[in-house]
């Protein structure tokens, strides 16, 4: 049985990675960025692929808060 991939619509984005549905369409457009392109998989169907999204998650580098020290 084939297995399809999962796709991350632009409300559930920000669950995902943390990152904002509008965000995430800017950056998915600059060819600069590393961040995925939304994929169009009907007419009125867009969205990420998961696998994409977390291997991008995962190329991030942590940022950790200032201690005060």
């Amino acid at each position: 049985m084939e297995q399809h991939p999962a796709i991350v619509r632009g409300k559930q984005l920000k669950e995902v990675v943390g990152v904002p549905e509008s965000t995430g369409w800017l950056w998915g457009k600059d060819p600069e960025n590393a961040f995925p392109a939304p994929r169009k998989f009907g007419d009125n169907f867009s969205g990420w692929l998961l696998d994409e999204l977390m291997d991008w998650a995962r190329s991030r580098q942590p940022i950790y808060p200032k201690s005060g020290k």
